[in-house]
């Protein structure tokens, strides 16, 4: 009778476990990342001092460098932009697109579809030259894909343990940025879980309210050893190191930060609003761009005509920081602070036009120089694939 009941007890007990929905991460065993103590160093945006473009374009950088990408493959709406090797590889439409270094098309990484070694979407991807291996994330199928940094060929996929749109690989730990309901754990969630490719090894940052109805963002940017981590919607950039330790390193300061509002549960909806409505800001987490002596933010702004990113440039050596007055053309000039910024190397920054052809108003006020951007947008046309453009901080 006794045995009875404990193989009842422990069915129920066994029973009781197993009612976790699929996916379900429980963090109770799980330790916390190793806060280091480092001093933060603050950038507030009210001492900011006004910028013109054409005073950064041509004061604080040296001469751009613009590539024009063929249109043998017409891209769609660029997700992620990366360099290696002089190629430049290109998420966009949930496939990998390759150029070399002159913009002309070299392969595409497409494994999209339904059967083995496919994926449903492609959210994100890292570049590992030491395995020589590109990652792919698919969240939606819960799989990392290992693709062949040479010939593009998928060699393989593992399980991400996590589902989370955005993983970076540091040293051997593969990093997590979850969004809400990731995890299947409504009632303890976490913005990083870490894992060794196997199993969960630690977590960081519980979730606040307000993140639980956050538009996707990413979040995650990769500096060898560490990575830089923004929560959504946060004033704070967190460096994650390849040891489970991390540490915050800058606070952007502003005026009216919809951050204040962290602890309450606010839809995206109401969020754009206040930003419209209300004058609240937050710092945009994929334009936040670090380079060795400068660093280019965004600050997510709004008025009646809807969202925009209004930007920064932070001078690192001299502590300086700047707004960026973009967009505005006073008198002529030959350079145009790109449409998008995508990711650092050293101390150059890369981003790209969207389409060029919007600056044919240049041309037709005169307010364009003679040059290299002139007769790309000249001899432009809607629906040509993005330019490229790098530029380097002077030193």
């Amino acid at each position: 009778m006794k045995n009875l009941c404990f193989i009842t007890i422990a069915s129920i007990i066994c029973l009781s476990c197993s009612n976790k929905p699929e996916g379900y991460v429980d963090y109770n065993k799980l330790n916390e990342l190793k806060r280091l103590t480092c001093k933060v160093e603050n950038i507030d945006l009210s001492n900011s001092k006004v910028l013109t473009e054409q005073d950064f374009m041509h004061n604080y950088i040296t001469e751009p460098n613009y590539i024009q990408l063929d249109n043998s493959v017409p891209l769609g709406q660029i997700e992620k932009i990366r360099k290696y090797k002089n190629n430049f590889y290109i998420l966009s439409n949930d496939k990998i697109y390759i150029f070399n270094g002159k913009g002309k098309y070299l392969k595409t990484i497409d494994y999209k579809g339904h059967g083995r070694n496919e994926y449903i979407v492609l959210r994100d991807f890292q570049i590992l030259p030491k395995e020589n291996i590109i990652l792919g994330i698919d969240d939606r199928e819960k799989k990392i894909f290992k693709f062949s940094l040479r010939t593009g060929k998928c060699l393989g996929t593992m399980d991400e343990i996590v589902a989370s749109p955005f993983a970076r690989k540091i040293g051997k730990y593969y990093i997590h940025s979850l969004l809400y309901g990731n995890d299947a754990n409504l009632e303890d969630s976490h913005l990083i879980v870490v894992t060794d490719g196997k199993k969960t090894i630690a977590k960081q940052f519980s979730m606040p309210p307000i993140t639980e109805n956050a538009f996707v963002e990413n979040n995650l940017y990769e500096h060898g050893h560490y990575a830089t981590f923004i929560p959504l919607y946060s004033d704070t950039v967190y460096c994650i190191n390849d040891n489970l330790t991390y540490y915050p390193k800058y606070v952007v300061k502003q005026k009216k930060s919809i951050w204040s509002k962290k602890n309450e549960s606010i839809k995206y909806q109401q969020v754009s609003d206040m930003l419209k409505t209300q004058s609240y800001t937050y710092l945009s987490p994929g334009m936040f761009m670090e380079a060795k002596h400068g660093i280019i933010l965004g600050l997510s702004i709004g008025n009646n005509y809807g969202l925009s990113n209004k930007y920064y440039f932070y001078d690192k050596i001299k502590k300086n920081i700047y707004e960026l007055e973009t967009g505005m053309f006073k008198e002529k000039t030959d350079r145009v602070f790109p449409t998008f910024l995508s990711f650092t190397a050293d101390n150059s920054f890369y981003g790209y036009y969207q389409d060029i052809s919007v600056y044919k108003f240049l041309l037709d006020s005169n307010l364009l120089k003679k040059g290299k951007l002139y007769n790309i947008i000249k001899n432009s046309k809607k629906g040509d694939n993005p330019v490229l453009v790098e530029f380097k901080l002077k030193n």
